[in-house]
């Protein structure tokens, strides 16, 4: 069984989200793919609801498209994580019958939260040992995506063979003119990756395709062969900076990243307040992760004393505005990111 595309979706505990998200696949224009949503270890009704949905039971509500229920039902393929792993197994099944479709959603259940990047990854190893794609494309769940939205990615992709990620024009949900991401750059200084164009209304200002160092991590179709030459996400990264860390990556090993701007998927980003301590962990220690996996001399010097400033900074405001469990949260990421050997 091959399909050009291999769609992975993470879910943890936001199956409405990643419902909407999956109705927006179901309606693109471009066909020729198969969708994996790896559930990572869900508390909540998730499985359930996923049943639901495949079923026609369960309605969609989105103000970017009506229900569509003329494709319902859709079946539902099932693999625990331990079978995930007997891959011989799961081939064998393709090939006596288990016809992988695009209306067909295959559903991995981890039996415990790996994190983002090991969360993707176990969903982009199946689909490498079992669909074997030309194309891996890893959507955040709390996405919609635009009609056309994979055939201008696979477009553009496919006409360089050096391009080893593309990524799309990233609107907020909520504000669907007003830019979230037009790829990343890397501050040279900071060592922060900046979003190009956040914030600012769309008013075709960035619809030139081009190279960029990092595309958004809520959407990014990454070619088969760079995966199977590069490695999959590193999963010490957990959750945050894994999609820039294989973009430095791919960079590195003389692979293009690239924008395009003609692709557009709509993101409702941010976390929760129970997870705000998680964000300011996270987003503290990977910093340090990223440092030191990708620079050296110099620069690295100069990138671990802009955090370490910045880490002050953070603490010191979080502690004037009463956070101080934030702030906790900040200078244990630190710590932890300085112990972690990369």
């Amino acid at each position: 069984m091959n399909r050009e595309v291999a769609i992975v979706v993470l879910n943890w505990n936001s199956s409405r989200d990643t419902i909407e998200c999956l109705e927006s696949l179901f309606l693109m224009d471009y066909q020729n793919y198969v969708t994996i949503v790896v559930d990572n270890g869900s508390s909540d009704e998730s499985i359930e609801n996923f049943r639901e949905f495949a079923r026609g039971n369960l309605k969609i509500e989105s103000k970017f498209f009506p229900e569509c229920e003329a494709r319902r039902p859709i079946e539902i393929i099932e693999y625990d994580r331990d079978q995930v792993d007997r891959k011989d197994k799961i081939e064998k099944a393709a090939i006596n019958g288990d016809k992988y479709e695009n209306e067909q959603l295959i559903l991995i259940r981890n039996e415990c939260n790996y994190g983002v990047a090991e969360g993707n990854n176990i969903g982009i190893q199946f689909a490498l040992d079992v669909v074997k794609p030309n194309y891996v494309l890893l959507l955040n769940s709390d996405t919609v995506v635009d009609r056309d939205f994979l055939s201008e990615l696979v477009r553009v992709s496919v006409s360089d063979p050096r391009v080893g990620a593309v990524g799309p024009k990233v609107c907020y949900y909520h504000n669907p003119f007003e830019i979230n991401a037009a790829g990343s750059r890397m501050h040279q200084w900071s060592g922060f990756a900046i979003n190009i164009g956040i914030g600012q209304i769309d008013d075709n200002q960035f619809n030139e395709i081009q190279e960029v160092d990092c595309v958004h991590g809520s959407a990014m179709l990454i070619k088969a062969s760079a995966l199977e030459d590069l490695g999959l996400l590193d999963p010490d990264f957990f959750v945050l900076l894994e999609e820039t860390e294989w973009c430095l990556r791919a960079k590195k090993s003389g692979y293009k990243i690239v924008f395009v701007p003609t692709a557009r998927v709509y993101h409702k980003e941010g976390f929760s307040a129970t997870r705000q301590c998680m964000f300011y962990y996270y987003s503290n220690r990977n910093r340090i992760l990223l440092l030191k996996k990708h620079q050296k001399g110099l620069r690295k010097a100069v990138y671990g004393l802009s955090i370490t400033l910045r880490t002050l900074a953070a603490i010191t405001i979080l502690s004037v505005k009463a956070e101080p469990t934030l702030a906790m949260c900040t200078l244990k990421g630190f710590f932890n990111g300085l112990r972690i050997k990369k």
